[in-house]
């Protein structure tokens, strides 16, 4: 009967210790994770930034308000691709949970296309999950007006 309590008790402790060594190692792996996100969404935003900076006129879209009407966009007209890298410049952003700063400028790659809504599904390295944009919002990463 002893016996049978001590290993009952000794089997509880090795549940126990098991139970939360396994729950360190989710949150360790879950911590690491997230800290590699954070890395992504700084060097899409850094990108991002970079890729304005060649840009006349996404520096005075930015700056200004004032938007080239050559400036390349996504269309149904001019060309798409899903899966291709975006500008998203818009006064309002998803929650981006991986930074604290609101960038003016987020690379971001288009998913899915919805001309007749004028929206666009993209995922973000700062974004656990994707999230709909205005199709006006985004812009060809070079933009062949400021050179040509």
């Amino acid at each position: 009967m002893m016996f049978k309590k001590a290993a009952t008790i000794l089997l509880s402790g090795v549940l126990v210790f098991g139970a939360y060594k396994l729950i360190s190692d989710n949150q360790a792996k879950a911590d690491a994770q997230l800290i590699e996100r954070a890395e992504q969404c700084e060097f899409q935003i850094g990108k991002a930034k970079k890729y304005v900076s060649l840009s006349p006129s996404l520096i005075k879209l930015i700056n200004e308000k004032v938007a080239n009407p050559k400036l390349a966009q996504p269309s149904a007209a001019r060309g798409y691709k899903e899966g291709q890298e975006y500008l998203l410049i818009s006064e309002k952003f998803p929650k981006l949970d991986v930074t604290k700063q609101i960038p003016q400028v987020l690379a971001v790659r288009s998913k899915s296309f919805d001309f007749q809504n004028k929206q666009v599904i993209v995922s973000s390295d700062c974004t656990p999950e994707s999230f709909t944009v205005k199709l006006g919002d985004l812009y060809e990463v070079f933009q062949t007006v400021d050179y040509y």
